[in-house]
């Protein structure tokens, strides 16, 4: 039996994770067991971090042992090491987004006087669970029309949010009920299309949190482009993350594989907007600064 301490049986957590048990997923943990084994001492460090924050570890959390977080090119100790110190730094803000992923969804913005039953809200998304460790959506009604992964970390001594995902609607949804829905709530939020309105909200969400930028995942480095996939992850994916970080003004490092993003809102001078439509962008203007305000974490 694979242990670390007397809290974590690795057997056990590999069980879990490869179900049901088959010949295929028995080779699977035992893969599992014989790469964890070589991070015993860092699985006990992190474990000990967390334990330290009454904080429980996790199946996800110890998966990545193996699989990849956010960025495909992150080795063990920095997955770890992100993991753990997004709990440190967010116990020190806000203890109840810490209990997120056994709680329910955090309202953190009531957007319905623009739009009948839109809000935002912070839970955690299992399907996310390689791409950050709280998502921040907008919903109508019980519908995620966007959502985005994030965690909190730390880059050159400034608190960051690493953004691991940026999607839209699921599948599940037709295109052209999509495409109405998106329709109506760019026009209700005064041209805000729902990726860029969430940008906006999570712009004031990390600030609130300590952070003083943004890092978005480069398209070639997103988790999903990791060898653990296979082979044929370029080609696979029709949302290219890069584009819209490019709109909102992301600067490309290459060397880390996400795009730079500043907290500031948004906003140009309006006289450097068309006549017609500077009455949509005021509003859209007086919108985002009223954020700061109307976003709340308690």
């Amino acid at each position: 039996m694979t242990k670390i301490n007397s809290n974590i049986n690795l057997l056990e957590i590999a069980k879990k994770i490869y179900q049901p048990l088959s010949i295929r997923n028995i080779a699977k943990i035992a893969k599992f067991l014989w790469v964890a084994k070589k991070y015993k001492s860092e699985i006990g460090d992190f474990n000990a971090r967390l334990s330290a924050l009454n904080i429980p570890v996790t199946n996800e959390m110890l998966g990545t042992v193996e699989w990849p977080y956010i960025h495909n090119e992150w080795d063990v100790v920095t997955k770890f090491n992100t993991i753990a110190l997004h709990y440190e730094m967010l116990s020190e803000v806000n203890v109840k987004l810490t209990q997120i992923n056994v709680s329910p969804c955090l309202q953190i913005c009531d957007l319905s006087h623009l739009s009948p039953g839109v809000v935002a809200g912070i839970d955690y998304a299992k399907w996310f669970t390689r791409e950050g460790e709280l998502v921040l959506n907008i919903f109508r009604d019980d519908l995620r029309v966007a959502s985005m992964a994030f965690t909190l970390g730390q880059y050159k001594g400034e608190v960051v949010a690493y953004v691991g995902a940026v999607q839209g609607i699921h599948g599940g949804v037709p295109a052209d009920e999509s495409l109405d829905i998106y329709k109506k709530l760019t026009k209700n939020f005064a041209g805000l299309r729902p990726r860029s309105l969430l940008l906006e909200v999570l712009k004031v969400t990390v600030s609130k949190l300590g952070a003083k930028k943004i890092f978005g995942i480069a398209e070639q480095n997103r988790h999903h482009r990791h060898s653990y996939f296979g082979n044929n992850q370029n080609t696979k994916f029709k949302n290219n993350y890069n584009p819209f970080w490019d709109e909102h003004n992301g600067i490309l490092n290459k060397k880390m594989g996400f795009y730079e993003i500043s907290l500031a809102p948004a906003i140009k001078d309006l006289s450097e907007i068309a006549a017609k439509k500077r009455g949509q962008y005021r509003r859209r203007y007086e919108f985002i600064e009223s954020l700061k305000e109307i976003v709340t974490l308690n």
